[in-house]
């Protein structure tokens, strides 16, 4: 039995899984059993093993160190330069995507997603921070994509800035005191209250739970809430919920989608719901459609994000969606259409 772990959630990972690695960062199952390639990009491939073949269902994949140096090492060539110009011409727009409740039919919150460019082209966000792991920048790179996040809300109408912001957060970046600084110091300039910020923790490098749960204790202090990200892939273990107690759980795509033609993704998302409380709880990432969501709500999960709402769009854009989501939720919530 898996320690920390409920027994039925336990057991339901030997049953339908049938393999669990308990490592030193957590516990390594599941790559849903989509080719690995419908996982995001490198830096979800990159330090992954395939250990079973395709087909429906749940797979697995297992953290190999040896695959993560050799990519690391590729990407860090001439990585340094573009990462220097990023970050000391603030070269990078913040865009943000709707949380929709589906019990209340509001918008719950939204996610700051990070988009760079350099030299007039669009940088994908998953090279942009591994180029900032493997030069070194990745704390100033977090630093940055934190300050514009919350700028780009500072502005709004007090009636409008009523949305939590999620924001992500790599573990590496939130363990060091300067981090925290910068929070509190953004925030109060701002004018934000740390009740508005949840962080999401994004765990693709390693971290020491030990460390990480104290920095976590603190931000709950201050009255900021924390999102454990990507939970159902390699890089989100198990172990991670017990260890660092996160108000949400947000569970990735590659396990939502097609969940509606999977018995076991639909009972592994329901025990989810189950060990976080309540589908208040449980973020449903990339939802795409109708049957999906259907099958992510009748699993008891009351919050959703993905394509079916809206595409990452400006602040300004998003407004717009709440105002016209809010003012016909039950048409939309029937009818989705691509807003």
């Amino acid at each position: 039995m898996i320690a920390g772990l409920p027994p039925r959630f336990a057991a339901f990972l030997k049953d339908e899984i049938g393999m669990a690695q308990l490592g030193q960062h957590g516990l390594r199952i599941f790559c849903v059993h989509a080719p690995l390639r419908a996982v995001r990009g490198p830096v979800r491939t990159a330090g992954c093993r395939k250990l079973s073949g395709e087909g429906e269902g749940l797979g697995m994949c297992r953290r190999d160190d040896n695959l993560d140096t050799q990519h690391a090492g590729d990407r860090a060539v001439g990585a340094d330069d573009q990462m220097q110009a990023i970050l000391e011409e603030k070269s990078l727009y913040v865009v943000y995507q709707p949380i929709v409740c589906h019990q209340t039919r509001r918008v719950f919150a939204c996610e700051a997603l990070s988009r760079p460019h350099w030299r007039g082209e669009s940088v994908p966000p998953q090279v942009w921070f591994q180029w900032a792991a493997t030069s070194g920048h990745m704390v100033e790179a977090d630093l940055l994509a934190f300050g514009l996040a919350v700028q780009g809300v500072a502005g709004l109408p007090e009636a409008q800035r009523r949305l939590p912001l999620f924001v992500n957060v790599l573990p590496s970046t939130l363990t060091q005191s300067a981090f925290f600084h910068h929070i509190e110091r953004v925030l109060a300039e701002a004018a934000l209250s740390p009740q508005q910020v949840v962080i999401e923790i994004v765990e693709w490098l390693a971290y020491d739970p030990p460390v990480l749960r104290q920095v976590i204790r603190r931000l709950h202090e201050y009255g900021i809430r924390v999102a454990l990200d990507d939970v159902g892939i390699g890089g989100a273990g198990l172990r991670a919920l017990v260890d660092l107690e996160p108000h949400f759980i947000k569970v990735d795509r590659s396990l939502i989608q097609g969940i509606a033609q999977s018995d076991a993704r639909r009972k592994l998302l329901h025990l989810l719901v189950e060990y976080a409380g309540g589908g208040e709880a449980v973020v449903a990432e990339g939802v795409e459609s109708w049957p999906d969501f259907e099958a992510v709500a009748e699993a008891g999960v009351k919050l959703s994000q993905g394509f079916l709402w809206s595409r990452p769009k400006p602040m300004k854009d998003i407004l717009t969606f709440v105002e016209r989501f809010e003012s016909d939720s039950r048409n939309l919530i029937q009818n989705p259409a691509d807003h």
